[in-house]
């Protein structure tokens, strides 16, 4: 479901604005936490660690299933996951201690680190911290070849291969590519490397032991092993290990692995201006094009949020704060089946005591499918084709493996491996609408 996963992310982060907080008490924000995950547990195979912080206390605390199926290792508290872009927020508070210390300028152009390469030019540090560069999202060839170990040159003259999809300074356009820049410039203006100079401005003093650079290669204690659908034995849509990825390719904006309680520690060190001095990190928080500072999504409203969400190969990410209120909400997870982004709202909504979404747990009947179901249906976004084999009903999305539904009625049929479902209008089949976690888009037959 990689399709309906990446148009919907968009609006998963829409909904996740103003929210007035109420004083719910510990007990109902526990009860209605462990509801949460247990939902999610049934209709997406929630596998991951949770954590709720609220006012000098953590308020709540879950690991649920499994770090690594095959040799049945439960999540704990120490668990490692990878959390994709959260480690912009890492890059960001980098970049920011190399500015403290008067080695760069937020207003350097990306030359000044790159002389000898001529397309490397026209933007400044401050404008890749903010994604207003103009450099696209990706370089594809990375992306399509991720399982493969690039060495720094290789991956930064790819990136200068790159044509700007808009002037500088012009708009927002989030640039993945643009934060493996500055973790290379973190890199040519500190003399260490990455995760060196990463442990000694931002590590060590907030002691995150439990934080490190996810390298395939090596041995690293309690790191959870990722999950996602893929193509099962018989080749349809199962929960399958997640294919393997070197983060190294993502130095700044992928590379990290970290717990629940390294990231309520950093919390706690931007909170309380530990790890950056209150006027630089102001400027991190004050959100600039599409609500976006440094390495940190930024909505200001009744009360200041601040989040970032991973997605990365077998993994999902989520961590939100309130500094006003004091209020941290993070979920790791070590499967994609799962968005972690809807999950942290939904815990967010219950701190404060607003509606939350909570997947529907179906029950799943015994039917015989009507033959007008198969063929090929289109929303805004993508197309879809459903099939019927031997009276089972399977749909599969451009570039993914077919997936089989399940009938909660004649015209409502829902996944296993997803909070995902399909709802005719009516039993002619041709139009309904289509859900995926708390979002839905209508959708007709294509004639």
């Amino acid at each position: 479901m990689r399709k309906i996963t990446i148009f919907m992310l968009g609006l998963v982060l829409s909904s996740a604005l103003h929210a007035q907080y109420d004083n719910v008490d510990n007990e109902t924000v526990s009860r209605k936490a462990d509801s949460l995950l247990e939902s999610y547990r049934f209709t997406s195979k929630f596998k991951g660690n949770t954590l709720i912080y609220r006012e000098g206390k953590i308020i709540y605390e879950k690991s649920i299933g499994n770090s690594n199926d095959d040799f049945n290792i439960k999540n704990t508290p120490d668990t490692k996951f990878r959390i994709g872009s959260i480690t912009k927020t890492f890059t960001a508070i980098a970049i920011l201690k190399l500015v403290e210390g008067k080695k760069i300028s937020l207003d350097d152009d990306i030359s000044k680190y790159y002389p000898s390469n001529g397309n490397l030019n026209g933007y400044s540090i401050k404008q890749l911290l903010n994604h207003t560069s103009g450099l696209p999202r990706d370089v594809i060839e990375l992306e399509e070849n991720d399982h493969n170990l690039y060495t720094r040159d290789e991956i930064v003259n790819l990136i200068s291969s790159e044509k700007l999809e808009s002037k500088p300074g012009e708009k927002f356009g989030y640039s993945n590519i643009g934060y493996y820049l500055l973790g290379d410039i973190i890199q040519l203006a500190s003399g260490k490397s990455y995760f060196d100079y990463l442990n000694e401005v931002i590590l060590t003093p907030l002691k995150l032991s439990n934080t490190v650079v996810d390298d395939p290669k090596m041995i690293i204690s309690n790191r959870a092993v990722g999950y996602d659908d893929g193509p099962g034995k018989d080749g349809y849509a199962a929960e399958v290990v997640a294919d393997f990825i070197y983060p190294i390719n993502d130095l700044g904006n992928g590379a990290l692995l970290s717990t629940t309680q390294d990231l309520l520690k950093l919390y706690f060190g931007l909170r309380d201006n530990i790890i950056l001095p209150k006027n630089l990190k102001e400027e991190m928080f004050n959100p600039f094009e599409n609500n976006y500072g440094f390495g940190l999504q930024s909505v200001k409203g009744q009360e200041h949020m601040l989040m970032h969400n991973g997605n990365i190969s077998g993994f999902s990410s989520s961590f939100l704060f309130y500094p006003g209120l004091d209020v941290f909400v993070v979920v790791l997870c070590n499967t994609n089946n799962v968005d972690a982004s809807s999950v942290s709202i939904a815990m967010r909504n219950i701190t404060f005591g607003r509606e939350y979404y909570s997947p529907k747990i179906r029950k799943e009947i015994n039917i015989k499918f009507d033959d007008k179901i198969p063929g090929k249906y289109k929303n805004p976004y993508f197309q879809f084709e459903l099939k019927l084999e031997h009276n089972k009903l399977f749909v599969q999305t451009p570039g993914d493996p077919w997936e089989e539904l399940h009938p909660e009625s004649s015209t409502l049929f829902f996944s296993k491996l997803h909070d995902f479902n399909i709802e005719f209008n009516d039993n002619s089949y041709k139009s309904g609408t289509l859900r995926f976690n708390d979002n839905q888009v209508e959708f007709v037959a294509v004639d």
